[in-house]
């Protein structure tokens, strides 16, 4: 919507986050594959790569990866948190969960109109298996 993100929108859409974008994710859906990835992304570069930390100029820029990679993860956590407490309720939300709740009035009119379908619940012989 923004015509100043919309080329950068672009260039991940068709490139690091090509498979978000081709299943329709978009914004909070991509949130938490991208803090999951993340965050091992860091653990492993630490558990793994440490002991190159000392080599420079590879140690200053692998510090840097590891330290925003966590960074990443722990905003991207806050970002998670934040959005989790402003969402509505359970229940409302427009649109409903579209399944008949216990005294609601949306449900079959009488237990009559279900009997008419010929359809008798746990009345068959049943199959059994191996023998």
């Amino acid at each position: 919507e923004d015509p100043q993100f919309a080329r950068i929108y672009e260039f991940l859409a068709s490139g690091p986050c090509q498979n978000c974008a081709q299943q329709g994710m978009g914004g909070m859906q991509c949130l938490m594959p991208f803090m999951m990835i993340t965050g091992m992304n860091a653990v492993f570069d630490l558990l793994m790569r440490s002991s190159n930390i000392g080599y420079m100029p590879y140690g200053i820029f692998l510090l840097t990866s590891i330290l925003s990679g966590a960074a990443a993860t722990y905003l991207s956590w806050t970002v998670y948190k934040i959005t989790r407490d402003l969402s509505p309720a359970d229940g409302m939300e427009m649109g409903g969960s579209g399944y008949a709740q216990q005294g609601d009035a949306s449900g079959p009119a009488d237990p009559a109109s279900q009997a008419t379908s010929g359809f008798q619940a746990f009345t068959g012989e049943g199959n059994r298996l191996g023998g």
